[in-house]
């Protein structure tokens, strides 16, 4: 069964390249297995900037929402407190179910493994120690298969989905981990609903893992749609 709902993807965008005011307290960096990134990525001749979240899942792979950087000509992840913007490229990409493989040089990180989504069980929203309160904790309503519309094209997708509560969430989550209770991957934000506060939607693992299993090869994805 399919559900088509009212969601906003919460991708930051910004018309300028300042940074995040920070707020909030860093989590100590060694209670969860991987490390949560701010991701930046730039188009429109540098002249836009998306803001989203993303999580290491291999020693210089990061996982994140695929509307945080398609059809944009460069990307940057901030790890931690650090200030240091590091370069990165896009590996992968799967567009209907909003999922981008990014690569970088530079130190190995831990990572994060992928669990599986299960409705009823308690989940913990992670963002980067730039946003607002780092940890928010909640628990997934259901899982669902969710009728997408692509904001860039008005395409459809029928997109393997969690649905969970109450997590409010801000422009730049998208891209951000829910993690069960044995600190495993359960969802990838995407959206909120437009009519209902605190429902948060994020990507299913089953998505996640086949998405990770069939590393499809690096792509072109097409000019920057984000000009208008």
């Amino acid at each position: 069964m399919s559900i088509r709902h009212r969601l906003r993807p919460f991708v930051s965008l910004m018309v300028s390249a300042a940074a995040l005011t920070a707020a909030g307290c860093a989590p100590d960096p060694t209670d969860t297995p991987g490390h949560i990134v701010r991701v930046r990525s730039r188009g429109c001749l540098g002249l836009i900037e998306a803001i989203g979240v993303g999580f290491s899942v291999d020693r210089n792979l990061i996982l994140t929402a695929a509307h945080v950087v398609r059809g944009t000509t460069s990307i940057t992840i901030t790890v931690g407190d650090s200030n240091q913007r590091i370069p990165a490229e896009t590996v992968a990409i799967d567009v209907p179910n909003d999922l981008a493989l990014l690569r970088f040089d530079g130190a190995a990180l831990s990572a994060f493994r992928i669990g599986d989504s299960h409705a009823g069980e308690p989940a913990t929203l992670l963002v980067p120690t730039d946003s607002r309160t780092p940890i928010t904790e909640g628990f997934i309503d259901d899982l669902i298969v969710v009728n997408f519309e692509e904001p860039v094209d008005d395409t459809r997708y029928l997109r393997p989905s969690v649905r969970a509560r109450p997590f409010p969430l801000v422009p730049g989550d998208s891209g951000a981990p829910l993690v069960d209770e044995n600190g495993l991957v359960v969802g990838l934000v995407y959206a909120d609903s437009s009519v209902r506060e605190g429902l948060a939607y994020a990507v299913a693992s089953s998505a996640m893992h086949d998405f990770m299993n069939a590393r499809p090869a690096p792509t072109a994805d097409g000019p920057d749609t984000r000009c208008g």
